[in-house]
């Protein structure tokens, strides 16, 4: 069974009122994170995050009732541990992280890496066209 954890957004100070409803919501490594048994029976992450829009809307009119000045919080990343020490995150949005990651693309005949074009002359090209053209 997979144990899976839905990040949530929005304002903090409303992610902290539900938090403190005692409704699934709790901090966990410095996020706000909604953790549901009813997400740990299923084991698709696309399912997970659905599930989870329903939920966070419930949530979000729990939090509505308990202030006034509440405003909806939404669903972020979905990661998930299988017990075998790999942890998948799956997301929809968009992830930041502090390091860079690079792609290389592999010669199925050979295995080996296929060296990436430079891109200095495409991008000359498209400076030389955005001088030009304003629309650019």
């Amino acid at each position: 069974m997979r144990n899976w954890r839905v990040n949530l957004t929005g304002d903090p100070w409303h992610l902290k009122t539900l938090a403190g409803l005692g409704v699934g919501v709790s901090e966990d490594a410095g996020a706000l994170v909604l953790r549901h048994p009813e997400l740990d029976r299923l084991t698709d992450a696309g399912a997970v995050r659905l599930r989870a829009g329903e939920l966070v809307d419930a949530l979000n009119g729990l939090g509505g009732q308990a202030d006034s000045d509440f405003g909806p919080v939404e669903v972020g990343a979905v990661t998930s541990d299988d017990g075998s020490g790999t942890i998948s995150i799956f997301v929809v949005d968009q992830v930041a992280t502090g390091d860079r990651a690079g792609a290389q693309v592999i010669d199925p005949a050979t295995g080996q890496p296929i060296p990436a074009p430079p891109p200095f002359a495409f991008y000359a090209r498209a400076m030389t066209i955005a001088l030009r053209d304003d629309a650019v």
